[in-house]
């Protein structure tokens, strides 16, 4: 689909239309520069993006995780949040990332699952990890509202400034995104 000229709202760009065909969420291909550069400012302030690896070197680690072609990068609301599917095993499973920085893109936890959804069919994957630090309440509600299922914390799983840091590992699977076999 085209992008159909917008209106602007608070100083940004919205677009009427998509290119996947689902109104507040936009699939970004690798070659998107544009919405990439648009993109990055805000995701630096999401601080659980931002490890001790990924700050290591900062342009790679994004590039080779949320801009290699197996993995999906979805801006949410125009520019408002993301939703991320890297280190994704073709027919196996991926790990999802999602951040919201505008009130408008928090809550929307329909975008989230569609975004789950298609990553689960465009990759035919059979479950999806996400991984939230113990002390982000909020996010790990957001991920429970979601459908995801915790499994349990996993002890010193990152690290930040050279600080081991403690997730909760939540999963969701086909059932629990309502995808049924054939």
């Amino acid at each position: 689909m085209a992008v159909m000229p917008g209106t602007i709202e608070d100083g940004v760009a919205v677009e009427t239309d998509t290119n996947i065909g689902v109104p507040g969420l936009w699939h970004i291909r690798p070659t998107d520069v544009d919405r990439i550069s648009r993109m990055l400012p805000q995701a630096w302030r999401v601080r659980e993006i931002w490890d001790d690896e990924a700050r290591a070197n900062p342009g790679l680690w994004f590039t080779s995780h949320y801009l290699h072609p197996q993995n999906l990068l979805f801006d949410v609301l125009n520019g408002r949040g993301l939703v991320a599917f890297i280190r994704t095993i073709v027919g196996w499973r991926t790990q999802v990332f999602a951040a919201a920085w505008s009130r408008e893109a928090k809550g929307r936890d329909d975008l989230f699952r569609t975004a789950c959804e298609i990553a689960m069919r465009t990759n035919d994957l059979l479950v999806i990890d996400s991984f939230v630090h113990i002390d982000n309440r909020l996010s790990q509600r957001a991920t429970i509202r979601a459908g995801f299922r915790n499994r349990g914390i996993i002890k010193a799983a990152q690290c930040y400034n050279g600080l081991p840091k403690d997730v909760y590992w939540n999963e969701i699977d086909r059932a629990g995104l309502g995808i049924v076999e054939d």
